[in-house]
């Protein structure tokens, strides 16, 4: 018997276990305190923002109140000072810092700045406030991107798709044919992620895609949850950017965000009759900045799963994965 486990048996089983709880404290106190350096380093926790992806989220933050306030059933003319004080003072730092005016934030603002004067003008109130902060901005000409949509119950397509078919094909696939994945093929998939619920409309999602069957097998060594099956053909990682947020508050978020798009991908991948297998990244932290290393990840993004990829085998086993009654979840106060 080895010398540890003969000391286990001498000691107290209480005070083992107070030994192991202190342990246990202490590892978690150290990785805790990694995840809070890096949130604190890469997000927007102090006001104003400073750097071009602070900036450009905080501008989706604002745009989307004000899309807010436009969509709201009771219209409140000249609404939004706040918000719009804000949008004029971060566009400004933007345009100052020589950031493109072309990037997806920017004309985001300035459309939501032609949606907010058109319902004024539509409605003949004018806008004084607004006009002192935004005369010299060229909005005008600005695409429609922003602003709100009318959707008709009676004519909403989303009545003609069955969910629950899609969601019952998904399964945790490990076995794939030889047959390769094309990058078209993962375009196509990724291309419902932008549809997924986001805070604010942060949209702080990325898909990175490993094609290369020697880093393929080093990140999976890294992973550890896929021994005993062969490669995948493509292995993705889901990662949230921390620069996308807000505060101390908001520090729970990237993993909020993360697991939705994750779900959207997963289910992007049976709409194209691709198998996929989401690997967690419950891992060390070595582990984890290795994988970061080799998909080339910077600190600033929080890394949610990873998500193999294949073709279909002509017949294969999954696991059950008994799923509790809908019951067992689903619960109402009165």
């Amino acid at each position: 018997m080895k010398i540890k486990e003969q000391i286990k048996q001498l000691v107290p089983a209480s005070l083992l276990h107070h030994v192991q709880m202190f342990k246990a404290s202490q590892k978690f106190d150290r990785a805790s305190k990694i995840d809070k350096d890096r949130y604190l380093k890469n997000a927007a926790v102090i006001f104003p923002e400073d750097d071009e992806e602070t900036i450009k989220a905080a501008l989706l933050f604002h745009t989307h109140a004000i899309e807010k306030g436009l969509s709201h059933p009771n219209f409140r003319p000249n609404f939004g000072h706040t918000a719009l004080a804000s949008l004029a003072s971060l566009s400004s730092k933007y345009v100052a810092s020589g950031y493109s005016v072309d990037a997806f934030e920017f004309q985001n603002y300035l459309s939501v700045l032609k949606a907010y004067k058109e319902r004024h003008e539509h409605l003949n109130i004018s806008t004084p406030y607004f006009d002192k902060l935004f005369r010299h901005v060229g909005y005008r000409n600005a695409t429609d991107m922003a602003g709100v949509s009318t959707i008709s119950r009676d004519s909403s397509e989303c009545r003609k798709i069955n969910y629950l078919d899609l969601m019952q094909c998904r399964h945790s696939v490990r076995e794939y044919s030889d047959e390769k994945v094309l990058k078209s093929q993962i375009e196509s998939a990724a291309s419902c992620l932008p549809l997924t619920p986001s805070v604010c409309n942060r949209q702080p999602w990325k898909v990175t895609t490993m094609m290369d069957s020697e880093k393929i097998s080093t990140i999976l060594k890294l992973q550890g949850g896929f021994k005993g099956y062969n490669l995948p053909p493509a292995l993705s990682i889901i990662s949230t950017s921390d620069a996308s947020f807000r505060g101390i508050d908001e520090r729970n978020e990237p993993y909020v965000e993360g697991g939705l798009v994750l779900m959207s991908y997963l289910l992007g991948l049976t709409a194209e009759n691709l198998a996929s297998c989401t690997l967690n990244m419950m891992l060390d932290q070595e582990r984890m900045n290795e994988i970061r290393k080799v998909y080339q990840l910077p600190e600033s993004e929080t890394m949610i799963a990873l998500v193999a990829i294949g073709h279909f085998k002509e017949s294969y086993y999954i696991a059950k994965s008994k799923r509790r009654d809908p019951a067992d979840v689903c619960n109402f106060l009165e």
